[in-house]
Protein backbone atom coordinates (compact mmCIF):
# COMPACT_ATOMS: atom_id res chain seq x y z
CA UNK A 1 0.00 0.00 0.00
CA UNK A 2 1.55 3.27 -1.13
CA UNK A 3 1.12 6.74 0.20
CA UNK A 4 -1.53 9.02 -1.20
CA UNK A 5 -0.27 10.74 -4.34
CA UNK A 6 -1.43 14.29 -3.61
CA UNK A 7 -0.52 15.70 -7.02
CA UNK A 8 -2.77 13.06 -8.63
CA UNK A 9 -5.50 13.82 -6.08
CA UNK A 10 -5.47 17.50 -7.11
CA UNK A 11 -5.28 16.79 -10.84
CA UNK A 12 -8.03 14.16 -10.59
CA UNK A 13 -10.06 16.55 -8.44
CA UNK A 14 -9.89 19.24 -11.10
CA UNK A 15 -11.03 16.72 -13.73
CA UNK A 16 -13.87 15.68 -11.42
CA UNK A 17 -14.79 19.37 -11.05
CA UNK A 18 -14.91 19.83 -14.82
CA UNK A 19 -17.12 16.77 -15.28
CA UNK A 20 -19.27 17.85 -12.33
CA UNK A 21 -19.83 21.23 -13.99
CA UNK A 22 -21.41 19.67 -17.07
CA UNK A 23 -24.25 17.97 -15.23
CA UNK A 24 -26.24 21.04 -14.08
CA UNK A 25 -26.88 21.84 -17.75
CA UNK A 26 -28.77 18.53 -17.91
CA UNK A 27 -30.09 18.24 -14.37
CA UNK A 28 -31.62 21.71 -14.07
CA UNK A 29 -33.96 21.29 -17.06
CA UNK A 30 -34.88 17.78 -15.84
CA UNK A 31 -35.90 19.17 -12.43
CA UNK A 32 -38.70 21.16 -14.06
CA UNK A 33 -39.71 24.20 -12.08
CA UNK A 34 -38.18 22.85 -8.85
CA UNK A 35 -34.81 24.55 -9.40
CA UNK A 36 -36.38 27.92 -10.18
CA UNK A 37 -38.84 27.59 -7.30
CA UNK A 38 -36.00 26.91 -4.89
CA UNK A 39 -34.10 30.02 -5.95
CA UNK A 40 -36.87 32.48 -6.84
CA UNK A 41 -36.69 34.28 -3.49
CA UNK A 42 -32.95 34.82 -3.70
CA UNK A 43 -33.12 37.58 -6.28
CA UNK A 44 -30.15 37.97 -8.63
CA UNK A 45 -28.04 35.09 -7.30
CA UNK A 46 -25.95 34.35 -10.42
CA UNK A 47 -23.42 37.09 -9.74
CA UNK A 48 -19.74 36.79 -10.70
CA UNK A 49 -18.87 36.29 -7.03
CA UNK A 50 -21.39 33.46 -6.74
CA UNK A 51 -20.09 31.77 -9.87
CA UNK A 52 -16.46 32.00 -8.70
CA UNK A 53 -17.46 30.66 -5.28
CA UNK A 54 -19.35 27.82 -6.94
CA UNK A 55 -16.25 26.95 -8.99
CA UNK A 56 -14.10 26.89 -5.85
CA UNK A 57 -16.65 24.72 -4.04
CA UNK A 58 -16.87 22.31 -6.99
CA UNK A 59 -13.06 22.11 -7.13
CA UNK A 60 -13.01 21.30 -3.41
CA UNK A 61 -15.72 18.64 -3.88
CA UNK A 62 -13.77 17.08 -6.74
CA UNK A 63 -10.55 17.02 -4.74
CA UNK A 64 -12.30 15.54 -1.69
CA UNK A 65 -13.98 12.91 -3.89
CA UNK A 66 -10.66 11.79 -5.40
CA UNK A 67 -9.01 11.91 -1.97
CA UNK A 68 -11.80 9.69 -0.64
CA UNK A 69 -11.22 7.30 -3.53
CA UNK A 70 -7.49 7.21 -2.72
CA UNK A 71 -8.23 6.66 0.97
CA UNK A 72 -10.61 3.71 0.45
CA UNK A 73 -8.61 2.13 -2.38
CA UNK A 74 -6.52 -0.08 -0.08
CA UNK A 75 -9.70 -1.63 1.36
CA UNK A 76 -11.85 -1.89 -1.80
CA UNK A 77 -9.14 -2.14 -4.45
CA UNK A 78 -8.41 0.22 -7.35
CA UNK A 79 -10.92 0.69 -10.11
CA UNK A 80 -14.29 2.05 -11.14
CA UNK A 81 -16.29 0.19 -8.47
CA UNK A 82 -14.29 1.87 -5.71
CA UNK A 83 -14.61 5.24 -7.46
CA UNK A 84 -18.39 4.72 -7.66
CA UNK A 85 -18.46 3.95 -3.93
CA UNK A 86 -16.54 7.17 -3.21
CA UNK A 87 -18.93 9.14 -5.46
CA UNK A 88 -21.95 7.61 -3.73
CA UNK A 89 -20.46 8.52 -0.35
CA UNK A 90 -19.97 12.12 -1.50
CA UNK A 91 -23.59 12.22 -2.74
CA UNK A 92 -24.90 10.89 0.58
CA UNK A 93 -22.84 13.31 2.67
CA UNK A 94 -23.89 16.30 0.58
CA UNK A 95 -27.49 15.08 0.59
CA UNK A 96 -27.49 15.16 4.37
CA UNK A 97 -26.00 18.65 4.29
CA UNK A 98 -28.71 19.73 1.84
CA UNK A 99 -31.40 18.30 4.12
CA UNK A 100 -30.04 20.25 7.07
CA UNK A 101 -30.02 23.37 4.86
CA UNK A 102 -33.68 22.70 4.01
CA UNK A 103 -34.53 22.74 7.70
CA UNK A 104 -33.04 26.23 7.99
CA UNK A 105 -34.83 27.68 4.96
CA UNK A 106 -38.24 27.57 3.37
CA UNK A 107 -37.14 24.76 1.03
CA UNK A 108 -39.15 21.59 1.43
CA UNK A 109 -37.50 18.20 1.77
CA UNK A 110 -39.36 17.14 -1.38
CA UNK A 111 -37.85 20.05 -3.31
CA UNK A 112 -34.37 19.18 -2.04
CA UNK A 113 -34.96 15.56 -3.10
CA UNK A 114 -35.98 16.66 -6.61
CA UNK A 115 -32.90 18.85 -6.93
CA UNK A 116 -30.34 16.61 -5.18
CA UNK A 117 -31.65 13.14 -6.07
CA UNK A 118 -30.62 13.02 -9.73
CA UNK A 119 -27.18 14.40 -8.88
CA UNK A 120 -26.18 10.88 -7.80
CA UNK A 121 -25.16 10.39 -11.44
CA UNK A 122 -23.14 13.61 -11.32
CA UNK A 123 -21.19 12.54 -8.23
CA UNK A 124 -20.55 8.97 -9.31
CA UNK A 125 -19.48 9.84 -12.87
CA UNK A 126 -17.33 12.83 -11.87
CA UNK A 127 -15.60 10.83 -9.12
CA UNK A 128 -14.95 7.99 -11.57
CA UNK A 129 -13.47 10.48 -14.07
CA UNK A 130 -11.15 11.99 -11.46
CA UNK A 131 -10.20 8.60 -10.02
CA UNK A 132 -9.31 7.33 -13.49
CA UNK A 133 -6.24 9.60 -13.37
CA UNK A 134 -5.24 8.56 -9.87
CA UNK A 135 -2.25 6.29 -9.33
CA UNK A 136 -0.50 5.55 -6.04
CA UNK A 137 2.80 7.35 -5.57
CA UNK A 138 4.71 4.05 -5.46
CA UNK A 139 3.21 2.82 -8.77
CA UNK A 140 4.87 5.64 -10.70
CA UNK A 141 8.24 4.38 -9.49
CA UNK A 142 7.53 0.96 -10.98
CA UNK A 143 6.30 -0.74 -7.79
CA UNK A 144 3.06 -2.71 -7.97
CA UNK A 145 -0.23 -1.03 -6.95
Amino acid sequence: MGKINWSRVFIGGLVAMAVMGVFPAVLIPLSGDAWFTAFENLGDWATPGFLVSLGVIHAAMGIVAVWLYAAIRPRYGPGPKTAAIAGLAMWLILGLANLSFALLTDLTIGLVAIIHGPSIVQFVVSTMAGAWLYKEASSEAGAPD
